[in-house]
């Protein structure tokens, strides 16, 4: 054999070897699905998991799909995604049905919701930081009040809420579906008078005042509520069973390395948000992690 030849052999060698490590690599990464119900600060620590590639380090490669509301849990049910997220309600209306979900890790157990009323009428109806909790609620009567989607957690909220003015939600308050980013438009344009949803947008519209804070769960308006189930990471009866690395690698680093990474800038999700308002955005969204190490003092900023 000529050098030339054995050289050639050689190149031919190792180009195989790395053929062979790149595929045994790739054979390594798993794939799945993940349904996200809304775009928010409450589900950021699934982002920020994608940003900071939590998921590729345990090798799993996800593929996040946004489906509003109780959708997100519905493309589990039909097997159309592998996992989604949802709350303890949206847990148990799913088993009393008969549609039956598991829960593999719960991942924020205080809400982070706030209802937020149009500045004219909270002022006409005299509305205070000290105001009765009831009193407040009174206020929502004949409003058109805006939530991600029907029967969400903030819709369940809304009907709590007007339960404790004496309301009937379904009958007093005219109920909108749409979207976070939407809320704020509609609210300053006369749309609507008011919405209930999870920071950021909340904060934002009271924070420019074009609306009040007409209850705040984590300020303690409703401390009744906490703690609450918030946001679990669902998917169906027995995948664990059969796919048992997908669930590990889902949960792995998102439990274990999520908290020391707060610090980490988050205005992909409002670009153009204000620094002190993003700061109470983040008191109020690490305040919602499960365990004392994810609590964070609460400031009114």
């Amino acid at each position: 054999m000529t050098v030339r030849s054995l050289r050639s052999l050689c190149v031919l060698v190792v180009a195989a070897c790395v053929l062979a490590a790149s595929g045994s690599r790739a054979q390594g990464v798993e794939e799945t699905t993940l349904a996200v119900p809304a775009i928010s600060l409450t589900f950021s620590s699934t982002f920020l998991a994608e940003e900071l590639r939590l998921w590729e380090k345990e090798g799993l490669r996800v593929r996040i799909s946004i489906v509003p509301g109780v959708g997100a849990t519905n493309a589990v049910l039909s097997g159309s995604v592998d996992f989604g997220l949802g709350g303890g309600a949206t847990l148990v209306r799913a088993v009393a049905r008969g549609q039956q979900l598991f829960a593999i890790a719960q991942l924020m157990d205080r809400m982070t919701q706030e209802a937020v009323l149009r500045k004219d009428l909270g002022e006409k109806a005299g509305i205070t930081p000290t105001t009765p909790i009831a009193k407040r609620a009174e206020a929502l009567r004949g409003t058109r009040i805006a939530v991600d989607s029907m029967n969400t957690i903030n819709h369940n909220l809304l009907k709590y809420l007007a339960r404790k003015g004496g309301l009937d939600a379904e009958k007093d308050v005219t109920v909108t579906p749409m979207q976070p980013p939407n809320m704020i438009a509609a609210l300053k344009s006369g749309a609507i008078d008011g919405f209930v949803m999870s920071v950021p947008w909340p904060v934002m519209v009271s924070r420019d005042g074009t609306a009040i804070t007409l209850a705040s769960v984590p300020r303690g308006d409703l401390p009744e509520l906490s703690p609450y189930p918030l946001i679990q990471v669902l998917t169906r009866p027995g995948f664990c069973d059969t796919k048992a690395s997908l669930c590990r690698k889902m949960v792995a680093n998102r439990l274990r390395n999520f908290m020391p990474q707060l610090n980490v800038e988050l205005h992909w999700i409002a670009p153009k948000i204000n620094v002190a308002i993003f700061q109470t955005h983040l008191f109020i969204w690490q305040n919602g992690f499960p365990g004392e190490e994810g609590r964070a003092e609460l400031h009114t900023l």
